[in-house]
């Protein structure tokens, strides 16, 4: 039987890395990698000082004064804001930031601002607005590049018909599709009663030589994963490995994951062991999975390591606290555990039911009941409205503690 708090961590991470797999800008890795770089050298960026202005702020004021101290405005430092706050979800101040762009032009706008101007009219006014924008965009912009971003844009908003007829119109002018493209067609057809199109998307990538790629292959795994069919996925695994795709750490995070969920400790230390190989610096979603999965695990040595790691990054989300207190209390480190949730409370605040719901599993999985209802009690008088998890959580306490399983 597979438990509920494994449930939970497939699901969270299926959103988290269908967001890392999808949402990136088509035909311009090597551009951005060298725009990015050069916008990374200045810690005090424009980017940060783009995320700090105040609600109603107009974004004109942060770029006024970062060229009163002297900067001028160049590509990359708009292409890393753009980029942080995709991340942040700030879809309006992004937009805010495209609109002056263009309008102030500091730089001789190129395709790749055209194309963010682009997915963050239709993020936030609708297709239609994109589509008006789309044909006043100059004719010379008009590349493989917009029109991607077109797609994926009208995709993201689920509407397939319409990204299908621009499909089309790109075969008729001869632009490259991108994988990105075919990654959503995919994700949006992954429901069990839509999972029957993917073969012929996948036939239909290679009859448009779309060269497969790794992240194509991670999303036919998750979905595997997520019907926790092992079987299929390790066949999706070999057929990676046969096109000669190289894994990566989300390759090998979705593998571990649905071994660790099957209860294969062996197989699964040996995925962990192939994540911690192919890990590319601090990846706050990769060094997650590991906190939960040497959880799982029951090395306490690895959980501290980790937790440590997590803990040396610029900013340490809520989530990453909450799978620490789960991690914690799953190897029996119960004082740790509420080390984490104490330090979780004053810096970060407890807003939220699945803060509570963290250290109340914890409490219950060791039969501490009276602890796990005083914070019920606390959660209730904070604001917090308990959910199906916490009385289930609640539940299986009382009868664990009962029981005499503690």
């Amino acid at each position: 039987m597979i438990s509920k708090s494994m449930r939970s961590v497939t699901g969270f991470f299926a959103r988290e890395w269908s967001v890392q797999l999808i949402r990136q800008t088509p035909c311009c890795t090597l551009t951005l990698k060298l725009f990015c770089a050069q916008a990374t050298q200045n810690q005090d960026s424009l980017s940060r000082r783009i995320e700090r202005l105040p609600k109603g702020e107009p974004v004109g004021s942060a770029f006024r004064s970062w060229m009163r101290d002297g900067f001028p405005v160049h590509g990359g430092d708009v292409f890393h804001s753009i980029n942080r706050l995709r991340k942040l979800n700030k879809n309006k101040r992004a937009l805010q930031v495209m609109e002056w762009v263009i309008r102030e032009r500091p730089y001789r706008p190129r395709e790749l601002d055209y194309s963010y101007l682009v997915e963050f009219t239709i993020k936030l006014h609708g297709i239609s607005h994109g589509e008006k924008l789309f044909s006043r965009i100059p004719v010379e912009f008009h590349n493989e590049l917009l029109y991607n971003n077109l797609v994926i844009a009208c995709l993201d908003k689920g509407v397939i018909r319409l990204s299908l007829e621009y499909m089309k119109r790109m075969r008729e002018l001869r632009f490259p599709i991108s994988h990105l493209v075919f990654n959503r067609l995919i994700i949006l057809h992954s429901s069990p009663g839509r999972k029957k199109m993917i073969p012929k998307l996948l036939t239909q990538m290679k009859a448009d030589k779309v060269p497969p790629h790794v992240s194509t292959y991670n999303i036919l795994m998750k979905i595997e994963a997520s019907e926790h069919n092992l079987e299929n996925l390790l066949k999706v695994f070999c057929r990676m490995k046969e096109a000669q795709i190289e894994p990566n750490e989300i390759s090998y995070c979705i593998l571990a994951i649905a071994h660790a969920v099957a209860r294969l400790y062996t197989a699964t230390e040996a995925y962990v062991e192939a994540v911690e190989k192919s890990i590319t610096g601090n990846n706050w979603s990769t060094l997650d999975v590991l906190l939960i999965l040497y959880g799982y695990l029951g090395s306490q040595k690895e959980v501290e390591r980790i937790w440590t790691i997590i803990q040396e990054l610029p900013s340490v989300r809520s989530k990453s606290y909450m799978l620490a207190i789960e991690a914690f209390g799953r190897i029996g480190q119960l004082n740790r555990a509420e080390e984490i949730w104490l330090e979780m409370k004053s810096t970060k605040g407890l807003k939220s039911v699945e803060q509570f719901n963290s250290m109340i599993s914890v409490y219950c999985n060791h039969g501490f009941v009276d602890k796990a209802a005083r914070l019920y009690k606390i959660m209730k008088t904070s604001g917090c409205k308990p959910n199906a998890i916490t009385y289930r959580q609640l539940a299986l306490g009382c009868l664990r503690s009962a029981a005499g399983l503690c």
